[in-house]
């Protein structure tokens, strides 16, 4: 099991999620917190050492430390938004 942080912190994302994508992203940290190689992508580019999980349209943006066995969730959003910032 992976332990999960949150940066920013785990209300601020919650508090800009729309209410009906917040089930399906909790669902998502718990498929990190079990297996996040698994469920993800290594990101390329400017991204390079980040990882992506998608739930639909969305994307969770975050780092993996294998050493401490950690999940870093940096970032949530639409595809289309996420990767500009």
């Amino acid at each position: 099991m992976f332990t999960i942080f949150f940066h920013p912190s785990e209300d601020e994302i919650m508090d800009k999620l729309p209410e009906k994508y917040r089930v399906p992203f909790l669902n998502t940290v718990e498929k990190l917190r079990s297996d996040p190689i698994r469920c993800s992508k290594a990101l390329k580019g400017p991204w390079k050492g980040y990882h992506s999980a998608r739930y639909g349209k969305r994307r969770i943006v975050f780092r993996l430390d294998l050493t401490s066995c950690s999940v870093t969730i940096c970032s949530e959003d639409r595809r289309g938004k996420i990767y500009g910032r």
